[in-house]
C-alpha cells in the first residue's frame, strides 16, 4: 500500500524542470530534485525536494468493494506524465536546435494531443478542483445518510469524487479536450537569463482581453508553464505548433505574477530573489525565507 502513498498532483519529473540546478551539468541528481517552493498558507519561501511537495497521501486512490485499494487512476496519470515529459524534453531540444540554427524535428498530431491532454490534466486533477469535488460529494453523502438513516462512508465519498473527476469536461456539448484541440499551439521560450518561468499548483491560466475567458471563445488564450525556459500557449483556431522567442523579459514577469496570483496554495521556481519579487508583485506575503547553507547564492 505504501508503494503509491505519495500521489503528486504535479509530476515530480515536471517540477524538476523548475530546479535551479536543472541546467547545471556537474550537479548531482539529488540537487536536481530541489526547487524553490512558496506556500501561501504559512508564507514560507524555501528550497525543497520535489519528492516532498505537491502531493497528498493516496489522493486518487480508494477501496474497491472487495476491500482492495485501487490505484488505477494514479497509474493512468503516471502514463500521461511519462508521455508529456518525453515531449517537453523534445521541445527543449528543439529550442536548443533553433538557437544553434540546426535542423528541427517535426511535431506530430499525436504530440499536439499530448500537449492538450497535459493542459486538461492540470485543469482538472489539481487540488483547487478535486478538493472541491470531494467536499461537495462529502456534503451530499452526509445529507443522504441523515435523510435515509444509512451508513456514511468516507470511501464511498472518495469513489464518487473520482467518478466525477473522470467525467469532468467530457460532455459531448462541452468537451474540454476537444475545445483545447481546436486551438493552435505555440511554444514561447526565453533566453537563459535572470528571468525564468514559474509554475504553481493551479498552473493553467486563461486570458481574453476582449471578453469572457471561457474555452468556447477563440479569443481566449490558454497558458501553461512547461519548464523554466518555456510556456505553452493555446490560441485562436488551428492545428499547428510553432515556436517564438520571447525577448521582452518584462512580459515574462507579467505572466509569472498572473500565474502566482491564481495559485491555489503553492508556487515553484528556480531563483529565490526572482520568485520573491514575483510573489510580492502578486500581492502575497512572505513571512520567512529559509536558505540552506549550500545554496546561499541562489
Amino acid at each position: 500500500m505504501a508503494e503509491h502513498k505519495k500521489q503528486h498532483y504535479l509530476a515530480k519529473s515536471y517540477l524538476k524542470k523548475f530546479s535551479p540546478y536543472y541546467y547545471v551539468k556537474e550537479c548531482d541528481s539529488i540537487k536536481k530534485e530541489l526547487v524553490w517552493y512558496y506556500n501561501r498558507q504559512n508564507g514560507i519561501l524555501r528550497i525543497k525536494s520535489v519528492n516532498n511537495i505537491a502531493f497528498k497521501p493516496y489522493y486518487y486512490s480508494f477501496y474497491n468493494d472487495d476491500g482492495k485499494i485501487d490505484h488505477s487512476l494514479e497509474k493512468l496519470f503516471s502514463k500521461i506524465e511519462n508521455k508529456i515529459i518525453i515531449l517537453i524534453n523534445k521541445i527543449e531540444d528543439t529550442i536548443d536546435r533553433i538557437k544553434r540554427k540546426a535542423p528541427i524535428p517535426i511535431f506530430t498530431t499525436e504530440e499536439r494531443v499530448t500537449l492538450c491532454e497535459f493542459v486538461y490534466l492540470n485543469m482538472t486533477r489539481i487540488p483547487e478542483i478535486f478538493d472541491n469535488i470531494i467536499s461537495e460529494t462529502e456534503k451530499h453523502e452526509k445529507n443522504i445518510s441523515l435523510k435515509y438513516k444509512t451508513a456514511y462512508s468516507q470511501n464511498k465519498v472518495k469513489n464518487l469524487a473520482i467518478h466525477v473527476l473522470l467525467k469532468m469536461g467530457k460532455r459531448k456539448e462541452a468537451n474540454i479536450l476537444q475545445l483545447l484541440l481546436r486551438k493552435n499551439s505555440q511554444i514561447i521560450y526565453i533566453p537563459k537569463t535572470k528571468a525564468s518561468f514559474i509554475t504553481t499548483d493551479n498552473p493553467v491560466i486563461r486570458i481574453n482581453h476582449n471578453g469572457p475567458n471561457g474555452l468556447f471563445y477563440k479569443e481566449t488564450d490558454i497558458y501553461l508553464p512547461l519548464c523554466q525556459s518555456a510556456i505553452l500557449k493555446l490560441y485562436g483556431i488551428g492545428d499547428y505548433i510553432d515556436f517564438i522567442n520571447f525577448r521582452d523579459l518584462s512580459d515574462v514577469f507579467k505572466y509569472n505574477y498572473q500565474f502566482a496570483e491564481l495559485a491555489y496554495s503553492e508556487i515553484f521556481g528556480n531563483k529565490k530573489e526572482y520568485l520573491k519579487e514575483v510573489i510580492e508583485k502578486a500581492g502575497l506575503t512572505i513571512n520567512e525565507i529559509r536558505v540552506p547553507s549550500f545554496d546561499k547564492k541562489r
